[in-house]
């Protein structure tokens, strides 16, 4: 089997490949020839799906697939194919099925009826629920039987319904939520969700869970991964902000004259800055607070080195406000 063309559409114009909500099409040539004399249609199982779990029926203008029992596809043909030269195979939960058309020729459409998914329109709105939903996504993990009858481990990412979706976060929850799943006899995976109270709960309370795994519990990696999932900074991150710019006011104001020499140089005329191994954001935040960089401790007015000995003629800083010079936000608000 050849395909022509690696795009959508043949230099012709001619429809090469398409996709629906149900399965994916592929007009190629058997044989290595250069004629549209087959189809290849993929139709996605799931992973724990099996041969024996299918069942396709072909006959000259119609194509049936069922699972399990359940029809997946059932529909009249765009034209007429070879029943005795069309196959089927699944593996790693794919169904593939090989028609071959009685007259070659393009095909505008596999099942007469079907609609097409525009490829554009179909990444924009991917685009679009993937910006929207992923802090919402939740997984786990299970054991199943790969094509090759191995077991591997595979990760199941899933979205709760409106319910699961209304309960908020809490550091400290009132009910709990774990997924579980049910195995039916025939292999069949049903994922649930299970909430139950941890908390007495009253009517008009407002259910919460920790969004947070279990195993994260340093309050500032849990600050992190809280921040990832809500797009609004979380109270808790507020505080924790605020707290971060007391701590740096008392730090200044404990920062004496005794720390310094002497007789350095005037405050309010000091206009040159020097920090020890700037960064280039450094220097532009130093600029953004009304300051000149100085390019050496010569030139400098202001000395932000560790070496105090070094610069007796400078005001130096060899206090614990230092080590808020190692970002952009931070030394800007120093300066300030």
């Amino acid at each position: 089997m050849k395909q022509l063309g690696a795009g959508s559409e043949s230099d012709s114009g001619t429809l090469l490949q398409w996709r629906t909500r149900e399965y994916d099409c592929v007009q190629c040539a058997l044989d290595g020839g250069d004629q549209l004399d087959g189809m290849e249609v993929n139709v996605p199982l799931g992973p724990s799906a099996s041969a024996r779990d299918v069942e396709c029926t072909f006959s000259p203008k119609h194509l049936t697939v069922s699972v399990k029992g359940h029809a997946v596809l059932d529909g009249d043909l765009y034209a007429e194919v070879k029943p005795s030269e069309s196959t089927w195979s699944v593996e790693g939960g794919m169904l593939t099925i090989n028609l071959a058309k009685r007259v070659a020729g393009s095909w505008p459409e596999l099942i007469v009826g079907e609609k097409h998914i525009n490829p554009f329109e179909h990444r924009k709105h991917l685009a679009r629920v993937s910006s929207e939903l992923w802090r919402y996504f939740q997984g786990y993990d299970c054991m199943v039987r790969g094509a090759d009858q191995s077991i591997v481990k595979q990760t199941n990412w899933y979205i709760q319904d409106e319910v699961g979706l209304s309960v908020a976060h809490s550091s400290t929850p009132n009910v709990c939520c774990l997924p579980f799943i049910y195995l039916s006899a025939q292999g069949q995976m049903s994922p649930f969700s299970i909430l139950w109270p941890i908390e007495s709960i009253n009517s008009g309370d407002v259910l919460t869970r920790d969004f947070c795994p279990s195993w994260l519990k340093d309050p500032r990696q849990r600050q992190g991964y809280l921040q990832a999932v809500f797009p609004a900074p979380t109270q808790p991150l507020l505080d924790a902000y605020l707290a971060f710019t007391r701590e740096l006011g008392q730090t200044a104001v404990g920062a004496t004259r005794a720390a310094l020499p002497a007789s350095p140089t005037p405050l309010s005329q000091a206009r040159r800055v020097f920090v020890s191994e700037a960064t280039s954001e450094v220097k532009q935040a130093i600029s953004a607070a009304g300051f000149e960089v100085a390019e050496s401790v010569k030139d400098a007015d202001i000395v932000l080195d560790d070496d105090i000995a070094a610069h007796a003629d400078k005001v130096t800083s060899q206090h614990p406000l230092n080590i808020v010079f190692s970002s952009t936000d931070k030394t800007v608000l120093a300066l300030q």
